[in-house]
C-alpha cells in the first residue's frame, strides 16, 4: 500500500482517519497535510463538501511505516507506546438553557455504546 489521497466526506475528522489508517498519533498523519493544516488549523473540523463546492478536504494518508524490535525470548524487555485519545465533552442544556440534571442517558459511536453497562446518569 503506498501514499492514499482520501476525500473527506461525512463527519470525517483527522484523528479517527489516522486511527483508521493504523497511526498511533493522529498528529504525525497532521505534520503530512502541512497545506491542509495550514488552511484548517483545527483537525477535528474538516470540509466534507456541499452544493456550491462538491468536493471535501482532501487528506494525504501515507502508508504506516512497520518496525521491528530485537529482544530474547528469555528477558523482560519493555517496550513503549504512545496514543493520544481523543475525548468528546458535552454539555447538555433543557429548553431554558439550564444544564440538565437527574436523567440517565446512553451514548452510542460506531456501534459502540457508552457507557458500556446500563446507562450514565447527569450529576
Amino acid at each position: 500500500m503506498a501514499t492514499k489521497n482520501h476525500t473527506v466526506k461525512g463527519n470525517d475528522h483527522l484523528p479517527a482517519l489516522a486511527t483508521d489508517a493504523g497511526y498511533q498519533d493522529w498528529r504525525s498523519l497532521w505534520v503530512h497535510n502541512s497545506a491542509l493544516a495550514k488552511k484548517r488549523k483545527n483537525p477535528l473540523i474538516l470540509f466534507h463538501g456541499d452544493k456550491k463546492v462538491p468536493t471535501g478536504d482532501t487528506v494525504v494518508i501515507p502508508e504506516t511505516k512497520k518496525k521491528n524490535e530485537t529482544g530474547s525470548t528469555n528477558t523482560h524487555t519493555p517496550l513503549k507506546t504512545s496514543t493520544d485519545r481523543v475525548f468528546l465533552r458535552l454539555r447538555v442544556l433543557d429548553e431554558e438553557h439550564e444544564p440538565v440534571k437527574d436523567a440517565t442517558y446512553l451514548l452510542t459511536i460506531k456501534n459502540k455504546k457508552y457507557p458500556e453497562t446500563g446507562k450514565g446518569q447527569f450529576e
